[in-house]
């Protein structure tokens, strides 16, 4: 089973940088909402995929603009993890702060964010039981947040996550999950260069330069 991971185009979302925390919590709702034009996109995806997207308007529509396809199931399971202010200070804070504070909240399971780490982990392996019972490969558009939380479950049950690169997942980024046993290998070697996030490149390349180092350590014996 091949996953197809990626992250929501981007929306119109016009972001201030200071909010009180009632300001804060109404653009995070406003946020959740935002459509997109709709496009209809005309990429095709080889073979037979599912396709399932956030309750959030612009997965849909970035499944919209991206594939030509109709058949499309919307489901919580691949919701972002909802944030709220970490406080009812009426004080102005940069939108950085809201965020940071409200994930650390999130990652120590306070009470006062909706959805803490433990749960949010739960529902990605709810998600991955779901999608192991259909077995059948996929295309899933979520958000970055979340995305982290399920890619780390997902190797946590032995898939292989190929990523452009290790940082951020940037809008529109798209993300394969293999499991170890049917990675393709097309990577060889140089997936540490043209694909640094792929484990089994990085480790051949690995093994590889430990082979190295002992065959050279042997001959300088000699």
């Amino acid at each position: 089973m091949k996953i197809i991971l990626i992250r929501h185009l981007k929306t119109d979302m016009e972001w201030r940088e200071y909010y009180t925390a009632a300001e804060y919590d109404d653009a995070m709702q406003i946020y959740r909402q935002m459509h997109m034009p709709l496009v209809v996109g005309q990429q095709v995806v080889g073979g037979e995929y599912a396709f399932y997207c956030s309750t959030a308007p612009c997965t849909y529509d970035t499944i919209m603009r991206l594939f030509n396809v109709r058949d499309v199931t919307k489901t919580p399971l691949l919701d972002e993890v909802l944030l709220r202010s970490f406080t009812d200070d009426v004080k102005p804070r940069t939108l950085a702060e809201w965020q940071r504070k409200a994930k650390r909240q999130w990652r120590s399971g306070d009470a006062r964010q909706p959805e803490t780490k433990v749960q949010t982990e739960a529902r990605a392996e709810e998600l991955l039981k779901m999608l192991e019972r259909a077995n059948k490969d996929c295309v899933l558009v979520s958000h970055a947040f979340y995305l982290r939380t399920v890619i780390k479950r997902l190797k946590a049950h032995g898939y292989v996550v190929e990523r452009p690169g290790f940082f951020s997942i940037g809008f529109g980024e798209r993300m394969r999950a293999t499991k170890r046993s049917e990675h393709c290998g097309g990577c060889r070697y140089n997936c540490v260069l043209t694909n640094p996030a792929c484990e089994v490149g990085r480790d051949k390349a690995i093994m590889r330069r430990i082979k190295m180092i002992s065959e050279n350590a042997g001959r300088a014996r000699f």
